[in-house]
């Protein structure tokens, strides 16, 4: 309970994973100390260089949606898109190279869910520790998929739905859950455990950035109910999003601020996953601690004005 790097928000840590390196004093190893010190400042560019600056284009939108056109909303929700990953991954890293740092080692909590081409592939890659609790103290005890098809979507149903009001007791969390119970069970039955039968490859490459298109549309436009002050913010955001209260009017303005969050999302899952996990190079001390200060400067410099909370700590 005294552990504060994963106190609040996680990773979740199970027993069997945790009590046994409590039971000898951490040895001290510079490598792992190196790995932990780039994970820590990989999280702080996250948090406070990415996710708090992605806010100030979110929050003003969630705070009154009645106000703007549908490009706005957009930007908005795809702000939040961002904000709410860098946020909460940047938590974790942070929370995994600081207890790096003593000399324990927390489990890995994102694996870039925004490169998922489908929505189980997401949950396999979003809050991985949750997930998994989820996964072996709900649905697994639930009956898991060894009773029947109707059953198995029924434990996904009630799996999700109680893990929408894990984060909260509101109507917009439920629906949050239940509405990506729906997408599990969707794809669950479009692919029916099959694997894919598509031999050409330039078909295969189309097919699947099409999966990964309409499945970061669906987590997107989910989030909207995960963020919004009520249910009814949430439909006058997703209504409005598609035109159904005026039209968009294209400012500047608010392309760059739809295009910007999008662009790192995308930077992120291209040339993040192979790197974040991975042992930095070899470098000399002073050096590789000179170049973490200035990235952590840097950081300092661009971050936005104003103390921002982590996202996860108020579940």
């Amino acid at each position: 309970i005294a552990f504060f790097p994963q106190l609040i928000a996680g990773p979740i840590m199970r027993g069997h994973d945790f009590l046994p390196q409590l039971r000898a004093l951490p040895v001290w190893s510079s490598a792992q100390a190196v790995w932990a010190a780039r994970l820590f400042v990989l999280g702080f560019c996250y948090k406070y260089l990415l996710a708090d600056n992605l806010a100030l284009i979110a929050d003003p939108v969630f705070k009154a949606p009645g106000t703007w056109d549908a490009l706005g909303l957009w930007a908005g929700v795809a702000s939040y898109y961002g904000q709410i990953y860098f946020d909460f991954a940047g938590y974790s890293w942070m929370a995994i190279g600081c207890a790096g740092l003593l000399g324990y080692v927390l489990p890995t909590n994102f694996n870039f869910p925004y490169t998922a081409q489908n929505t189980t592939d997401f949950w396999r890659r979003w809050h991985i520790s949750l997930s998994t609790w989820l996964r072996d103290y709900l649905f697994i005890p639930l009956g898991g998929s060894r009773r029947g098809k109707a059953r198995y979507y029924l434990n996904v149903f009630i799996t999700m739905f109680l893990g929408g009001l894990w984060h909260g007791a509101s109507w917009n969390f439920a629906f949050w859950g239940v509405l990506h119970g729906v997408g599990l069970t969707v794809h669950k039955w479009i692919t029916g455990e099959r694997p894919s039968r598509v031999s050409q490859p330039a078909l295969r490459i189309a097919l699947g950035a099409l999966a990964l298109a309409v499945t970061q549309l669906w987590v997107m436009l989910l989030w909207v109910f995960f963020r919004a002050q009520s249910f009814g913010d949430s439909m006058t955001i997703l209504s409005g999003m598609f035109g159904l209260h005026g039209g968009p009017s294209l400012q500047s303005v608010q392309v760059a601020a739809l295009v910007v969050p999008l662009a790192l999302v995308a930077v992120d899952g291209a040339i993040g996953r192979s790197q974040a996990g991975a042992e930095p190079r070899q470098v000399p001390t002073l050096a590789y601690g000179a170049l973490l200060g200035v990235v952590v400067a840097a950081v300092l410099f661009g971050a936005a004005i104003g103390n921002k909370p982590f996202i996860y700590f108020r579940f």
